[in-house]
């Protein structure tokens, strides 16, 4: 099988999400999950920063329905993303068990408030956590004074070789400036 190059899309496989802030992004994919324990259908969304600096980072997000539970919270989530993609009218039911068909390539801002402290085989790791979400901005925004924390697997490193990368920029739309977290 041939491999056809193409100049405009080029990525590395994985990368981490480096600063908080607010980013565009696109649904990679979307895996209904079944029910929890507490036996709360749940959905799993793996997104992707499309624009910015952090242009490819990779997020991932858990949703549930807690809404039959007797404190219900979490299912306000997947309204916000809902309300985030728009397309869907008030009061229209889907089944959750269908969110791998609908959701993939959806766009919509998500705002990255926190950098939660975990475990992962032995080592400290920081996954970003979403806490907002809402309709595409014109731009992603990080916050370039709230880094991610150093892992236990990624030392600093001081180099002197000079940046190949310094001076690119990526393309940006023309679009009006809209804060929808303001």
């Amino acid at each position: 099988m041939a491999f056809t190059f193409n100049s405009t899309d080029i990525q590395m496989a994985r990368k981490q999400l480096g600063f908080l802030g607010d980013y565009n992004v696109s649904i990679v994919s979307a895996e209904f999950k079944g029910l929890n324990k507490a036996q709360q259908e749940y959905f799993v969304l793996h997104l992707e920063v499309i624009d910015g600096n952090e242009k490819g980072a990779q997020l991932i997000h858990s949703f549930m329905d807690d809404s039959n539970a007797e404190k219900p919270f979490r299912y306000r989530e997947i309204n916000a993303l809902i309300s985030g993609i728009g397309g869907i009218q008030d009061g229209q039911s889907f089944e959750l068990k269908d969110v791998a068909t609908f959701l993939p390539n959806k766009k919509l801002a998500v705002r990255v408030g926190k950098f939660d402290k975990d475990f992962y085989k032995g080592k400290t790791i920081y996954k970003p956590q979403i806490t907002n979400f809402a309709q595409l901005m014109s731009e992603s925004k990080p916050d370039l004074s709230q880094p991610r924390p150093q892992t236990d697997s990624t030392p600093q490193v001081q180099t002197s070789v000079s940046d190949p990368f310094a001076g690119m920029t990526e393309p940006s739309d023309s679009a009006m400036p809209i804060d929808p977290f303001a």
